[in-house]
Formats: structure tokens, sequence, C-alpha cells
């Protein structure tokens, strides 16, 4: 039955991280959304997902989410599932829209998260640079870093605008996050494809 989440993934730690995630089905816009087209009262859908196409690195974990923070309609059932480390194995099912590689995302907050919804990071994808706009930040003082999804930092700067614009034209292609952080804590987190 329907969450707000319900996908597969990879990761590395103990949370579900949007960037690593396929969400399959859901009322929540969250995750890589490529595949979201589960539909209800589907019995059983097959699904063949390129991962190494959206993301590469070393993951310690194969990750299920069922999530739905109001308590009930969280029921995920996955069965026959396949890992492949080689070539093509095939695509059954093809992408709502876009091109293969380039993550289509939902990054709707947890209800819990409100403050994440201060801040915009565009164009997006990006080829050159980004604008990151921040909201309400109560005052407090914050920095932006630009980090790989290895957690590599590969631009960071202390803040005192409401928009900046980062120069990103050196940055190898691939998927990057945005973190607003205040002193050690990370507040807000935002993805960005930099295209060549």
């Amino acid at each position: 039955s329907q969450g707000e989440i319900h996908g597969i993934g990879f990761d590395s730690d103990g949370n579900i991280s949007a960037d690593l995630t396929f969400q399959l089905y859901g009322s929540q816009s969250w995750g890589i959304l490529n595949y979201n087209d589960y539909s209800a009262g589907d019995d059983w859908a097959t699904y063949t997902i390129p991962v190494g196409d959206f993301y590469t690195g070393s993951f310690s974990r194969l990750v299920f989410v069922s999530d739905n923070d109001a308590g009930s309609g969280d029921e995920s059932e996955f069965r026959n599932v396949k890992v492949y480390e080689s070539g093509d194995c095939g695509i059954q099912r093809q992408f709502n829209e876009g091109t293969a590689g380039i993550p289509i995302y939902g990054n709707e907050p947890e209800a819990d998260d409100v403050r994440a919804m201060d801040m915009a990071v565009y164009p997006n994808p990006a080829s050159d640079r980004i604008n990151v706009e921040v909201g309400s930040t109560n005052g407090e003082p914050y920095s932006i870093r630009v980090v790989d999804i290895t957690g590599v930092t590969h631009l960071s700067r202390q803040v005192n605008r409401t928009t900046e614009t980062f120069e990103i034209e050196k940055l190898s292609s691939g998927i990057y996050l945005i973190q607003l952080r205040t002193g050690n804590e990370v507040i807000a987190t935002r993805r960005f494809v930099k295209t060549r």
C-alpha cells in the first residue's frame, strides 16, 4: 500500500540518501524519480535499473525504502533482486522522461525538515555556473559547500548574501551536492548535475 516513499538503492550508512535511492512509488516526490511509475493495482512490476548511469562509488548496503511518517500505508515487497556488475542486462522499462544517466530528482523534505526548503539551486543541470539562493537563515552565519557524492568538498564559501554564484566549469561532469551549513550542521542539501 502506498506510503510516502518506496524505493531501492545503495548506501554506506544507516540513513537513506535521496541521491542514491530510486523511488518506484509513493506520494512524496523524493529521490531519483526516473523509475517512479509503479501504478496502484499493479501486482508485480519488473525494473532493470542501470545504477552506474546515475552514480558510482563504493557502497556497503543495498537498501529497500518503505517510508511513511504518518504510520500506516507503507508496505513494499521486493523479490528476485539481482545485482549485476557487468554490461547491458536490458532495460525493461523506459525512463519517464529525460535521458539515460541524467537523474530526475525530487527533493520534497520530510515533514520535520522545514529548513530544507530555504535553498534553491539553478540552473540545473548546469555547465559553467550555478546560483544558490538562500531564504531565511534567522540571522545565523552560514557557509555553502559544493560536495561530490563521495563527500569530497570541491568549493566552499562563507556567505552573507541571499544569492551566490559559483563557477563550476572546472568540475568534472557528474552529480554534486550543495550543502547549506551553520557551524558544523548541514541544514539543507540540494543536488545538481554538472554537464560538459
